[in-house]
């Protein structure tokens, strides 16, 4: 497993925010593994885990952080579930797009 890429962004709209993404571990074809820092907001992991299935590649997504165990604390983690879900999801269309067309260019060349 190898790791050790990271991003940083800063926003000033407060949906966006500020903070880092560090891939922890990968293996190739199947497996990204990230570390995440919202700063005041806490630290999350993330993974992505890619298998072939039916000439494609299914790709499985899992995001792991702690709220707490209060009340308002899994309230906030209903509504961070949803954010970051989203977000995923639309990252994940957006790849699938990509991969697409990379793929269509690339039967069209031969």
């Amino acid at each position: 497993m190898t790791g050790g890429t990271a991003i940083r962004w800063s926003s000033e709209n407060p949906n966006v925010g500020s903070g880092s993404q560090k891939i922890i571990a990968s293996k190739p074809h199947s497996l990204v593994r990230t570390e995440m820092d919202f700063g005041k907001q806490g630290t999350a992991e993330a993974e992505f885990r890619l298998r072939p299935q039916n000439g494609g590649t299914q790709v499985t997504w899992q995001f792991r952080t702690s709220m707490g165990s209060g009340p308002v604390a899994r309230w906030m983690g209903l509504l961070v579930k949803r954010m970051v879900g989203d977000s995923c999801q639309q990252g994940l269309e957006k790849l699938k797009k990509v991969a697409e067309s990379t793929e269509q260019e690339s039967n069209n060349q031969n």
